[in-house]
């Protein structure tokens, strides 16, 4: 019997279709690239059936490295199964996956169904993407269901977006709130508000009257409380109370009653008297909600300068701090700890002050943006993935410092961690609705067509309907997308990078293809990309096209470009999938969407081109060479998220698009 050892399969299939340029896919299509500058395509004829045998071979070999990790107990065969890679698992540890997706994944894969295939993962998927649809397929095994499966999988990908910004406006709205009615309180006591108590206290104590003089000499040394806030999960006796410290003006006097009869409470006998199992009902509290008197003894002064009293009050670094010198220093009855047991005791000092409610909060949140970072981690290049994204990318950005800075805060309570939460939530909750806002003014997505009649790539579905999938390319000089669309032949879709630009500078992108009409975009852009909008020229075949624009569309239907070129009408729109594009003459459509990353080409994606109906080569031509356009004006959330980029760099080229 024979043993192979997965990572040795994995490797196998790296070197065959791997992102290096030296891996066989892409110096073969690196081989074709230079045949059809040359006119010499011909002569590699015979290499073709390799190109099939790459895309074929590679993926098994994937595909049976996974069962191997499976049969010995490793739980991420179904994912690599899947199609993500090893690199790629490792930035989701922890809890970002729950054994259910796990044992999922690992259910499909061993499937011996012929549509599990289907389940692998798509060029354009995202972990987070790819996990919905695995709901999605499960919600919808439901009779009646399955045509709506990607609305269904859209519901679930916006309810996530849609519960996560629900999250951060609450935490903005109640930090934010804390924040400021302890801040303002806070300076009021301290400042004119003393000012005011301490003149008022001096003119009572005038009045000839040696009882009202008592009470201007108790409220001249009376000073207000001074409060502090709490961290984001922790609890305060004052919820005890919370319904009635409603009625305006009562709540720090109720909330203070509260406090205190906690206290005295907590003080009864029974409260410390063993129970079964020798727990007390302090214990208990103690170990739900934090201990009181080690945030008191270990906590030092809160940020609003007053010792702290509620373990909810409490820096928890403070805490392990100083509870690590005690032990290092040591007392009377107690020997001076080593270095390592002093630190344990101040790691144990700070867990038994958070509680568990606390401790769970700081774990989740910090999970979440462990998780978050991944995702954006995973995007590649950041000036690449605001290109394909813009507010999507800006909001997975501001959701890793909103998560990092809630963690912060449930560490340390204090004013600039809360100002962080306010701040980074604001941000991601105001990208997120930049991010969705065609979807806000538009329906989910149609049902999808029945799986037969859906195009593959390298499969012609019909005698009109084909998939391709177009490689991206960069040097010093060039900046493209290359490949062979079935019987079109080779084409490529490039621009020139110039040495240097500037503001107003004209660019050029060109489209040469085996059996396609020429075509090239001209127009204002930055870094060489012309800008796609009313002021580009289109010309394709000797042609040059009218393009017009609606810059007040609020979707993307709204805006799309009205492309007319001879007797032909185009509509050019983005559409709901991750950076799809789509050209529309009637009925017949060609559509591009972002495949898998290739690092060969810093982080920039594959394209994945279906083509439905009856599209000539003039229809592709259009929309290929429209590839290496900004075409960030076709959305809402591209056109606000660019347009200061597009007045700074293109002051002349701004109007309205």
């Amino acid at each position: 019997m024979r043993s192979v050892k997965p990572e040795d399969l994995e490797q196998l299939a790296t070197l065959l279709d791997g992102a290096a340029p030296t891996s066989l896919k892409n110096a073969t299509d690196s081989a074709f690239r230079r045949a059809a500058t040359l006119g010499v395509t011909s002569k590699l004829a015979g290499l073709r059936p390799m190109v099939a045998w790459v895309s074929e071979t590679a993926p098994d070999l994937r595909k049976r490295a996974a069962h191997v990790r499976m049969d010995n107990g490793d739980l991420s065969g179904g994912l690599l199964w899947a199609g993500f890679t090893p690199d790629e698992l490792k930035n989701y540890k922890g809890d970002a996956l729950s054994p259910e997706a796990l044992l999922m994944a690992n259910s499909v894969a061993n499937s011996k169904d012929p549509k599990a295939s289907t389940f692998q993962r798509k060029p354009d998927e995202s972990l987070n993407d790819w996990l919905d649809r695995l709901k999605a397929t499960a919600l919808t095994s439901i009779p009646g269901l399955q045509p709506f499966e990607p609305a269904v999988q859209y519901l679930l990908g916006a309810y996530g977006d849609w519960k996560s910004v629900t999250d951060a406006s609450g935490h903005v709205v109640v930090q934010g709130t804390a924040m400021t009615k302890v801040l303002l309180g806070n300076s009021f006591k301290q400042g004119w508000g003393n000012t005011w108590k301490n003149w008022a206290a001096r003119g009572i104590q005038r009045i000839p009257s040696s009882r009202i003089q008592t009470w201007g000499r108790a409220m001249e040394t009376w000073s207000p409380k001074l409060r502090s806030l709490s961290a984001p999960g922790s609890w305060l006796p004052g919820k005890i109370s919370a319904g009635l410290q409603r009625i305006p003006g009562t709540s720090g006097l109720i909330g203070d009653w509260t406090g205190t009869g906690y206290n005295a409470f907590r003080g009864l006998s029974f409260m410390s008297r063993p129970l079964a199992g020798g727990v007390t009902i302090n214990g208990a509290i103690n170990f739900v909600v934090g201990s009181d008197e080690l945030a008191s003894l270990y906590g030092g002064l809160t940020h609003a300068g007053v010792p702290v009293a509620r373990a909810g009050n409490a820096n928890l670094l403070t805490v392990g701090k100083n509870a690590f010198t005690a032990a290092r220093l040591g007392s009377d009855t107690v020997p001076a700890a080593t270095r390592g047991a002093s630190l344990l005791e101040g790691l144990s000092v700070a867990s038994k002050t958070s509680g568990a409610l606390r401790g769970l909060g700081i774990a989740g949140s910090a999970a979440g943006t462990v998780f978050s970072a991944a995702n954006v981690i995973s995007q590649g290049n950041p000036v690449d993935a605001f290109k394909r994204n813009g507010a999507g990318y800006v909001a997975d950005v501001a959701e890793v410092g909103f998560n990092a800075s809630l963690t912060a805060a449930m560490i340390a309570p204090n004013p600039v961690t809360f100002g962080l939460v306010v701040g980074t939530g604001i941000i991601y909750g105001g990208a997120k609705i930049v991010q969705h806002w065609d979807d806000i003014t538009e329906r989910p997505p149609a049902p999808a067509a029945p799986q037969e009649d859906r195009p593959h790539h390298g499969k012609r579905m019909s005698d009109n309907d084909f998939g391709f999938e177009l490689e991206p390319f960069e040097d010093d000089t060039q900046h493209g997308l290359s490949g062979t669309i079935g019987a079109y032949g080779l084409v490529r879709i490039s621009y020139a990078k110039p040495a240097s630009w500037k503001s107003g500078d004209v660019f050029r992108t060109d489209l040469v293809g085996e059996h396609l009409p020429p075509a090239s975009v001209t127009g204002t852009g930055m870094g060489g990309e012309p800008h796609l909008g009313k002021k580009a020229v289109l010309t394709v075949g000797g042609v040059t096209a009218e393009i017009g624009a609606n810059s007040l569309g609020v979707s993307r239907s709204s805006r799309a470009l009205r492309i007319r070129l001879g007797g032909r009408e185009y509509t050019y729109t983005r559409t709901g999938r991750s950076g799809g594009l789509e050209l529309r003459r009637g009925e017949d459509r060609v559509t591009l969407t972002d495949g898998k990353a290739v690092g060969a080409a810093g982080s920039r994606r594959r394209r994945k081109g279906e083509v439905r109906g009856g599209v000539d080569a003039t229809d592709l031509a259009v929309a290929l060479v429209l590839e290496e356009t900004d075409t960030s004006s076709l959305s809402v959330g591209g056109a606000l998220m660019s347009a200061p980029f597009r007045a700074l760099m293109n002051p002349g080229d701004g109007g309205g698009e």
